[in-house]
């Protein structure tokens, strides 16, 4: 392909990523966002999840503060946390430091499950005991993650609840559509294309044949990574899906990681590219491990995740991070106070765009030449990998 038609090709790409993704609410029609109080009281709002994973605490810490941003407290200055994955070190200290005329973050209505089973059962009877008290009444759950999203979105109880930072809601069975909940008290945010879109652009950039991925092979895990949307993916641009069946659902990361690690020695000789996706396996500070053999046979790589994993070694990402549904969730959160049921809000929310990621020291090490045209249009370039000595 000579210059100028590969240049055609890859701005066509773009706008046709862009145009299919750039739904974008932060405000939806009839609801405002302005602060307003509980009839005098302050709303009280409560926290759930599976367990600790880092993304949950950033979320969690990005909501807080574009709350603040739309004027609902003010803005807060957090300290640097012992656990940054430590989602109740940073609830108890926004339930402390908090300043609000009209909401309260809950200090003992805040449940993590350490991603144990038999802990799950036991929280979720108790939230939803709480749920239901008209004493120390919650307003509005936040709920981080698959596993929250399947325990408290139900008819058990009628808080409102919103389902963040989770892969596939509608998937995972959380809600009954993708637009809309199918419960007046529950909205789950949702982005249906999010997985394939990624998928067609890393082929599109490397045209592999042979594509591995790794996922617990479990519902949860299947959803975690998007399998679904791969599968769909491989069918219509005629790759194969090497996979391979990590443990994920543990609270162990030291185990968590061999699993995955085993899994990319495994299948780095049979393919040649590889998806990286989201599962507790995974994390900035072990991904040079779990990269090594990746690089050993020259496979390219693309990271679900964003910008930081393509920072740490990943070739490709886009741009984004669940960090950036925040303003949303946020927005969701002020619609609701405002008058508005969480189902009849849309869920749905796009917020990629076409802003590729590359490092470059990566495509040298695995003989990637990404050219003068990809080079061009990336918006985020990396010339070294962050973490190397």
């Amino acid at each position: 392909m000579n210059s100028i038609k590969k240049t055609i090709c890859l701005t066509t790409l773009f706008f046709f990523i862009l145009i299919t993704c750039g739904y974008c609410q932060d405000s939806q029609s009839g609801f405002s966002l302005k602060p307003v109080s509980n009839n005098g009281k302050k709303w009280r709002v409560g926290y759930y999840e599976g367990g600790f994973w880092y993304l949950y605490t950033q979320v969690l810490i990005g909501v807080v503060d574009d709350m603040a941003d739309l004027g609902w407290l003010e803005k807060l200055k957090y300290p640097k946390f012992k656990n940054p994955d430590d989602s109740k070190a940073a609830w108890n200290w926004i339930a402390d430091n908090a300043k609000s005329d009209y909401i309260e973050f809950v200090k003992d209505a805040y449940w993590s499950s350490d991603w144990s089973a038999e802990m799950r059962v036991r929280n979720r009877e108790e939230a939803l005991v709480r749920l239901n008290q008209k004493k120390s009444k919650i307003d509005l759950m936040l709920v981080c993650g698959t596993k929250g999203g399947q325990d408290l979105a139900n008819n058990r109880h009628s808080t409102s609840t919103l389902v963040i930072c989770c892969s596939n809601p509608y998937a995972a069975g959380i809600v009954k559509g993708q637009e809309y909940s199918g419960f007046k008290h529950v909205h789950a945010t949702t982005d249906p294309t999010r997985y394939e879109r990624q998928v067609k652009l890393f082929h599109f950039l490397t045209g592999f044949k042979k594509l591995g991925v790794v996922f617990a092979d479990t519902v949860e895990g299947r959803i975690y990574a998007g399998f679904d949307s791969i599968q769909r993916v491989a069918g219509e641009k005629g790759f194969e899906v090497l996979s391979c069946n990590a443990i994920d659902d543990t609270p162990d990361i030291e185990v968590a990681e061999k699993a995955v690690f085993q899994c990319i020695e495994k299948l780095a000789p049979q393919i040649d590219a590889f998806y990286l996706t989201l599962q507790s396996g995974i994390t900035d500070e072990n991904l040079d491990r779990i990269l090594a053999p990746l690089f050993k046979h020259k496979v390219p790589t693309f990271s679900q995740v964003g910008n930081e994993h393509v920072k740490r070694g990943a070739l490709f990402s886009i741009a984004i991070s669940p960090i950036m549904y925040t303003r949303f969730y946020a927005g969701t959160m002020a619609h609701v106070f405002n008058g508005a049921e969480p189902g009849q809000l849309n869920q749905v929310y796009y917020k990629d765009s076409p802003r590729i990621v590359i490092n470059l020291e990566t495509a040298k090490r695995i003989g990637y030449d990404p050219g003068v045209n990809m080079i061009s249009v990336a918006d985020i370039i990396h010339n070294k990998i962050v973490g190397e000595d």
